[in-house]
């Protein structure tokens, strides 16, 4: 199954996040030539590369204070620091020895008055405290970290209909370039473009060629629009479907880059074919583990709850989350039915406290079912034999039904509903409450002692 990875920021909201080329295995060749010579580097850049990302960060500062509405600085489960996705080209060989991503590190800011970071103040703000946790690494003047000060006084602070807050929901871009009703352009118009290349020829009628710039126009306008709306108040935009909380954003984003700093491409080396896979699964592990400490504490809030569902959603359907080729395949398994598992706890919380329904003041339950669907019904009718491991799918279903919940949203997922509907009267019973019999946490140790490794 291929899939295209995709990296997410939100930091301006002005260009749709750049496409990260899937794990490859040709590059071992090339590759394993670079090994010791990486292998070396690590040793000496370990000191400095304690704090690129793993540091657990100080007391925050005030989100409004006498510069105004400040950006938030994304956070890990633990408070970790997040890696900025953009650095400036002063610090390019910073991304050396720190040992960054490649894949994370998505954008070296050369732009001549460093717009995107050193003159940015949401920069400054989101990503302050990493940068000053890794200051001699960065390799900045004095002169440059004083930019900082003018960003910060100079600089536009957040708008009313900016958050900054986890349990604030905002617009996102739809994943994989989804066709929705309110994002951009998709292949259709490719296809119109080729009917009036051939209209054109065919007639020689200018109005073809009119036609084809106004439709250009009309789809850059639109994509302009999305961008506009990407990191607002959803509240603010109802016709958006692609929604998050805050935190369950950075919760995806978080477990990306988690699985970047695993992906032996990343870093140019070779271990051996699976080992970036194996990668993928500890992070999943390590998901797992913190929905568990959630879901189990007395004190956690439903959105609490439901962000760590939302961010293991839009993990899986960015495709980032590769893993199922692994020549483990009882592990793989027992890794989708803990997806059905967290999904099913994540559901019965919203239920307790009456939150699961067509009118909840969860504004996205809908599109984040539908993404764990999409995704466990792809890997239940592809090539790897999985159909009995997602089964958790038709109680998911039936949960949805139930409460009048109408799923729905990306984009091909109109005819899996409908084989899903068509299906589903031989999944119903004894079936069902199998997959929804025992906790999570149960499920947890059942997992760890097959040897998955996971024990809560």
């Amino acid at each position: 199954m291929k899939r295209s990875a995709v990296t997410y920021d939100i930091a301006d909201g002005r260009t749709r996040p750049a496409k990260r080329a899937a794990t490859s295995t040709t590059k071992k060749a090339a590759a394993s030539t670079k090994k010791t010579t990486a292998s070396t580097k690590k040793a000496s850049a370990s000191k400095e590369s304690s704090s690129n990302g793993t540091a657990a960060a100080p007391p925050s500062q005030p989100l409004d204070d006498s510069l105004g509405k400040r950006t938030k600085t994304p956070l890990g489960p633990k408070g970790e620091l997040m890696i900025p996705q953009v650095l400036p080209r002063e610090s390019v060989k910073a991304i050396e020895k720190l040992l960054l991503p490649r894949g994370w590190v998505r954008t070296i800011d050369a732009t001549p008055e460093r717009s995107l970071s050193l003159s940015n103040r949401r920069w400054w703000e989101a990503n302050g405290l990493w940068l000053e946790s890794n200051k001699k690494a960065l390799g900045l003047t004095a002169k440059q970290w004083k930019m900082k000060e003018e960003a910060l006084a100079t600089g536009s602070p957040l708008g009313e209909d900016d958050a900054n807050t986890p349990e604030e929901f905002i617009c996102i871009y739809p994943l994989e370039d989804e066709e929705d009703s309110n994002d951009g352009d998709g292949e259709d118009d490719d296809d119109d473009d080729d009917d009036d290349d051939d209209e054109a020829r065919g007639s020689g009628n200018k109005a073809s060629a009119a036609d084809k710039e106004t439709k250009k126009k009309e789809a850059e306008a639109k994509e302009e629009a999305l961008c506009d709306r990407v990191g607002k108040l959803a509240s603010r935009h109802p016709e958006h479907l692609w929604v998050s909380s805050l935190g369950g954003y950075e919760r995806f984003k978080w477990w990306t880059q988690e699985i970047c700093k695993r992906n032996q491409d990343d870093y140019s080396l070779h271990v051996y074919n699976d080992f970036s896979w194996y990668g993928t699964i500890e992070v999943l592990e390590n998901l797992f583990v913190q929905f568990e400490r959630v879901v189990k504490s007395k004190t956690a809030q439903p959105l609490e709850v439901w962000r760590e569902v939302e961010g293991l959603a839009l993990l899986l359907a960015s495709g980032n989350a590769v893993f199922e080729m692994c020549d483990d395949g009882e592990r793989c398994e027992r890794v989708l039915e803990l997806f059905g598992s967290m999904t099913i706890a994540g559901i019965d919380v919203l239920q307790k406290k009456g939150l699961f329904t067509k009118d909840s003041t969860i504004p996205n339950i809908s599109m984040m079912l539908s993404l764990l669907i999409r995704y466990a019904w792809s890997m239940g009718r592809g090539d790897f034999g999985l159909e009995d491991t997602v089964t958790w799918i038709f109680y998911v279903y039936q949960q949805t039904e139930a409460a009048g919940i109408t799923l729905g949203g990306p984009s091909g997922f109109e005819k899996i509903l409908k084989e899903i509907k068509n299906e589903a009267p031989e999944h119903e019973g004894a079936s069902l409450s199998k997959v929804a019999k025992g906790t999570f946490t149960s499920k947890g140790y059942s997992y760890g002692g097959g040897g998955g490794g996971l024990m809560f």
